[in-house]
This record gives structure tokens, C-alpha cells and sequence, in this order.
């Protein structure tokens, strides 16, 4: 009885924290361990010089893995994928998803 409690509670306290998870005002969802806050900063900064991204609302960061990172511009899931290349972010494929 006693584990199923310390499960409940380690369940709802990783929920908890992960919900929080913020670059800026934006969200970060996915596998959030798998890449550092500092790391995170450096893909969105990587994505912002991309002269035609400059400006685009971020809605929400999804981390696929520490060399793929979803960023979410609708509110409704198209997204831009960045991907680390040789220790370098740079812009990958997306994807549109129409309403």
C-alpha cells in the first residue's frame, strides 16, 4: 500500500515539474531531460537568425531528442524542426498542418 502512495506522489510531483518547464514565455514539452534550459535558449537563438524566422510566435517547444526539437508556430501543430549538426543547430523539415 505504502509504494503505490510513493508512486502517486512521485507520478504527480514529475507531472508538476514538467509542467512548468519554460523557455521564456514559451512551454517545453517532450523529453524535456534530454537537453539543458541553456541548450534550449540556444536553439530558439539558432532558429531567430534564420532571416525568415526572425519574427515567428513560438507556441510551443517540443523536445524529440537531445538532436531534434520541434518549434510549434500555430496553435494548432505546425511546427520547424531543428536538428544539432556537429554541435551546430540549424534548420531541418517541418511540417503544416492545415485546420
Amino acid at each position: 500500500m505504502r509504494s503505490s502512495h510513493v508512486a502517486v506522489v512521485a507520478f504527480t510531483a514529475s507531472l508538476l515539474i514538467s509542467s512548468c518547464v519554460m523557455v521564456g514565455d514559451t512551454p517545453v514539452t517532450g523529453r524535456m531531460l534530454a537537453i539543458s534550459r541553456a541548450e534550449l535558449h540556444s536553439v530558439v537563438a539558432a532558429y531567430r537568425a534564420v532571416p525568415d524566422r526572425a519574427q515567428t510566435k513560438i507556441y510551443r517547444i517540443e523536445v524529440v531528442s537531445r538532436d531534434e526539437v520541434h518549434l510549434l508556430w500555430t496553435d494548432f501543430g505546425s511546427y520547424d524542426t531543428m536538428i544539432r549538426v556537429h554541435g551546430k543547430w540549424r534548420l531541418g523539415e517541418g511540417a503544416i498542418v492545415l485546420d
